[in-house]
């Protein structure tokens, strides 16, 4: 009967570990207990724009917090599997440091300076009178040069015939103001790594158009003749004179 090579096996199972803590390398507390309910009333904002989260306590114990900022940490995401700890200069509305059984808040939070990428806001605090629990919730944000809205269409793959349909949606919180039926349509053609203004083939009747908080818009474009990447750039305004932008690009193929 052959022995066991125990040495080998321990030196195996070392290397699974150092794999493992490797992988994911990150600040990002693992919560012990889910108490809390944390929700951003949009997933993407503009660098300048304020940050609101909702944060409710789903439990039936008050949780405190170590600080006014409710024990806010951020991450910014430099890979798919690495998140590093951010230090902006946050200037949060509404800071409280607990939250009674049932109770909610709405945060505004203002990161100045942040530059665009990918965001883990972290709000830890623990149960009272039991401060080894650690309660920890979280939620991702993109932030973006400019605020966006979204472009929806069925295919990105068109022929030099075929219309264009494309839907802008209006996924924010405000109002948006745009400057003809077109929603300031801009049309650009890729040239190597560059894109290029060219006319637009939609008529600018220079009537203001207004999109309303999760109001839909239906453009119908006609055919792009020539083949090549294009992509449309719509630009409005909100009511606090923010510029809103919306892009979609798609291809014109013969095939």
């Amino acid at each position: 009967m052959k022995s066991t090579p125990i040495l080998g096996v321990i030196s195996i199972a070392f290397i699974f570990i150092l794999l493992a803590t490797s992988l994911g390398n990150s600040d990002v507390a693992e919560p012990e207990l889910q108490s809390m309910r944390v929700e951003s009333s949009l997933d993407r904002y503009g660098s300048e724009e304020v940050i609101h989260v909702n944060i409710k306590n789903i439990s039936d114990n008050k949780i405190l917090f170590g600080d006014n900022f409710m024990g806010l940490k951020m991450f910014e995401r430099l890979s798919a599997e690495r998140w590093e700890r951010y230090y902006p200069d946050v200037d949060i509305k509404n800071t409280i440091t607990s939250l009674e059984p049932k109770e909610e808040v709405d945060l505004e939070i203002r990161c100045v300076g942040i530059e665009p990428g990918e965001y883990k806001l972290v709000f830890e605090g623990w149960e009272k009178g039991n401060h080894n629990s650690i309660i920890s919730q979280d939620v991702d944000v993109i932030i973006t040069p400019y605020p966006k809205i979204k472009v929806e269409s069925e295919k990105t793959d068109y022929r030099p015939r075929d219309t264009i349909e494309l839907t802008v949606i209006n996924d924010r919180l405000q109002d948006i103001t745009f400057p003809d039926s077109t929603l300031g349509m801009e049309l650009y053609i890729q040239d190597g790594d560059e894109w290029v203004l060219i006319p637009s083939p939609m008529y600018k009747d220079y009537i203001e158009l207004v999109l309303s908080p999760g109001q839909m818009y239906e453009l119908s474009i006609p055919p792009l003749r020539g083949t090549g990447r294009y992509k449309f750039m719509f630009y409005g305004v909100d009511s606090e004179d923010r510029v809103i932008t919306a892009e979609k690009e798609i291809s014109i193929k013969r095939r």
